[in-house]
């Protein structure tokens, strides 16, 4: 039987106050505390033409977001351009469903839902500072595609428009100890009770510990958690959706190593959708999430056994987590990684914005 209920859980979302600290132009760490970044001249632009200005200047730089990636995908031994100081609604067009913000999208960081896509799919156009300080504006449909999941190759992306709707409630009922063959046997089922669903496992017994069903009501605010968080690692790995189950089982027989250095395993669901450098690239998928204790010698010794499980699948890693999976096999899964790097190429000539993390696993 499952256990049902609406209460508080164990599990909550990472606190804007906590957010805000790593974002505080005297910190040189990521959002987890896990990376400290490579240089100490982290830049804070207030404006797009101070964004020029600094492309123009420096001869190697990054761009920084939110310090939300786990690895060093966002770091380099130069130049950051922290784009925190821009993160404001610009504005919002209520008749096409439009909001205009700054900032920049880049990992296809995504929530769940079998009807959901990551947040770059709500993309309509974007504006990019490109290797020369020049500005580009792009809302071409297939160039979009191109540019919106971008490892920040491209330059600083200063203005994203993005598909909005009307705000709504959401309600959520946690369900307890979802035994792990109903969840075989039901798993489209299950993972499609609602607007998104949400699987937690510690991987350590036969059962789902928690599902979260999320249902849309009617218009209403958001609640936000203070629950303190950051002292983690995270991994995450997505299947197509028909190999989901398949790949369940498969990390479950890793179960007994993985659960020691584990705080809790999230399983989702996430569309297709038509973005070139995409995890989700044409195919619905199965997203294996893994919230780690910071114990990166044991996690780096258990990411390539994990690797090893799902390569059956093809299982393609999170951009912005922890990996140990070889560029020749990263590259197999991205059918325009050619054309996407012709397009760098144009947009950044000279490799300005290109750093040893991507130069490793795309070029």
């Amino acid at each position: 039987m499952l256990n049902g209920s609406s209460g508080p859980s164990v599990f909550a979302q990472s606190p804007l106050s906590t957010i805000f600290y790593y974002l505080s132009p005297m910190n040189t760490r990521n959002w987890a505390g896990n990376i400290e970044y490579s240089t100490p001249h982290i830049h804070h632009p207030r404006s797009v033409e101070e964004v020029q200005t600094m492309v123009r200047q420096l001869k190697k730089c990054r761009v920084l977001g939110t310090r939300h990636c786990f690895n060093r995908i966002a770091d380099s031994k130069h130049h950051l351009i922290s784009t925190s100081e821009l993160n404001k609604v610009i504005s919002l067009d209520p008749a096409a469903k439009t909001v205009t913000v700054a900032g920049s999208i880049a990992t296809a960081t995504h929530g769940s839902g079998i009807g959901n896509g990551n947040l770059a799919t709500a993309v309509t156009a974007l504006e990019v500072v490109t290797g020369d300080g020049e500005i580009r504006a792009i809302d071409d449909k297939e160039m979009v595609h191109a540019a919106a999941v971008n490892l920040g190759i491209l330059g600083v992306m200063t203005k994203v428009t993005l598909s909005i709707q009307p705000r709504y409630h959401i309600r959520q009922t946690v369900y307890e100890q979802l035994p792990v063959t109903k969840l075989t046997k039901h798993f489209e089922k299950i993972l499609s009770a609602g607007y998104s669903v949400s699987l937690f496992t510690d991987w350590r017994r036969d059962t789902i510990n928690e599902v979260w069903v999320k249902s849309k009501m009617s218009p209403g605010e958001p609640d936000m958690s203070d629950e303190p968080h950051g002292a983690e690692l995270q991994s995450e790995y997505f299947v197509p959706f028909h190999h989901g189950v398949e790949a369940l089982l498969a990390i479950s027989r890793l179960g007994p190593q993985i659960s020691p250095h584990l705080f809790i395993s999230e399983i989702r669901t996430v569309a297709a959708d038509e973005l070139w450098l995409s995890p989700n690239g044409n195919q619905d998928s199965v997203a294996l999430h893994f919230t780690w204790r910071q114990d990166w010698p044991a996690v780096s010794r258990l990411l390539p056994l994990i690797e090893k499980e799902l390569a059956p699948f093809q299982a393609r890693p999170h951009w912005g987590k922890l990996f140990t999976m070889p560029p020749v096999l990263l590259k197999r899964h991205y059918e325009k990684l050619d054309d996407f790097k012709q397009l760098a190429a144009k947009m950044d000539p000279e490799g300005k914005f290109r750093n040893e993390f991507v130069s490793t696993c795309l070029y």
